[in-house]
């Protein structure tokens, strides 16, 4: 079992150790939102078609669902500093490299690689937020968290606006990001909670006991990866510069951010199920106008903002969803379970898109979501007669 430190908090404060935790996060995943928009681009620079694209950057999301059952176990051997160490050098490392390669089989095994630090990375900064003693101010830590690798993402994509068109210096300010980020965890080595192994997870059984939430985790990670993976590609082709494209995922991330306290108001007024169900329809609508509205940039970003928002809304009920269905003992496995079935609609959905857009131009975007929203909703049609 995961264990803390001795380190206490006076109630309604929050340690100066979880505010740089939360700085070093958003830095991490300021290089997230750089490589959105570096990985798919310079992939298509080699000329590869989209199937290959997408099969290529689906192995970055891969790597989640193959090291999930095994992350409490790898964290707890390291410990948390040396996990945020590791993942962060790791990442670096793997970045600087893809910079000397045009080799597509070197590709596929460095962003498997670079997927597995990213995990480690993101597990470690999230085990140590978790596992602070923060009473009072828990749920505003936690939101605090969450917005600041929203705003990380977000601001990504801007910064590739004063890079220009030079790989070397895109790939190299991303590795940069990432090892600034680690720079402040240097100093609070001593404050990381201790964390040890739990048994291992029980994901059949969670999987199992909770199909609606975790059906919802697979088609949102199939739009929340899948989306903002071809989202410059897809501006791209339809006349956007690599400057207004690139900021149609800073648009989607901002809209999260935004919207998210909103939709999470309305979450705790009416039953989870029901809000989930409203966000994917809004995202529904939104795949639809999609080619509508990209005629117009502004118009475009609005949408964007819009179906961020939607999404955050099925990604915050259902986190929401695991606490209330789950016991206190089948949290650590129900929510490694969720972000298993997340990452697996994620594989999928850039597969999928990358296919569909070889197959049937640009839009086959909007085809790949709207089908995974309509088979979300005959799903859940189906749960609610079986109920």
């Amino acid at each position: 079992m995961p264990k803390k430190n001795e380190m206490t908090s006076e109630p309604g404060k929050v340690p100066f150790s979880i505010i740089v935790v939360i700085l070093a996060a958003a830095m991490a995943e300021v290089c997230a939102g750089i490589n959105a928009v570096l990985f798919p681009v310079t992939l298509e620079s080699f000329e590869l078609s989209n199937s290959l694209i997408g099969v290529i950057l689906s192995v970055e999301v891969a790597s989640v669902v193959v090291l999930s059952p095994y992350i409490s176990q790898i964290i707890g051997r390291l410990g948390l500093f040396w996990a945020t160490i590791l993942g962060t050098i790791g990442r670096a490392v793997i970045l600087m490299l893809l910079i000397e390669t045009d080799n597509l089989l070197a590709w596929v095994v460095l962003l498997f690689l670079f997927g597995v630090f990213s995990t480690i990375l993101a597990i470690a900064f999230q085990t140590w937020v978790n596992f602070a003693r923060l009473p009072g101010v828990r749920g505003f830590v936690v939101s605090i968290f969450s917005a600041s690798q929203a705003i990380g993402i977000a601001l990504g994509p801007v910064i590739l606006q004063f890079i220009g068109d030079s790989r070397r210096l895109a790939f190299t300010t991303s590795a940069a990001v990432t090892l600034i980020a680690m720079i402040p965890i240097l100093f609070i080595k001593g404050e990381a909670p201790r964390f040890e192994a739990n048994d291992k997870p029980r994901l059949s059984f969670v999987i199992k006991n909770g199909k609606y939430v975790m059906f919802s985790a697979v088609v949102g990670g199939i739009t929340f990866y899948g989306l903002p993976s071809f989202l410059t590609i897809y501006g791209m082709d339809a006349g956007l510069s690599l400057e207004q494209a690139s900021l149609l995922i800073t648009m989607f991330m901002l809209g999260g951010l935004i919207l998210g306290p909103a939709i999470g108001y309305f979450s705790d007024k009416f039953e989870r199920t029901q809000v989930i169900l409203l966000s994917f329809l809004i995202s529904l609508l939104c795949s639809v106008f999609l080619p509508i509205s990209i005629l117009e940039i502004i118009a475009a970003y609005v949408l964007l903002f819009v179906w961020g928002g939607a999404m955050e809304g099925v990604s915050s009920g259902g986190m929401t969803m695991l606490a209330e269905i789950y016991r206190k003992e089948d949290q650590v496995s129900a929510n490694i379970a969720y972000s298993l079935m997340d990452a697996l609609g994620g594989t999928i959905g850039v597969i999928l898109i990358g296919l569909a857009m070889d197959w049937h131009g640009s839009e086959g975007l909007v085809y790949v979501i709207v089908g995974s929203a309509l088979l979300y909703f005959n799903f859940a049609l189906t749960q609610y007669k079986v109920e």
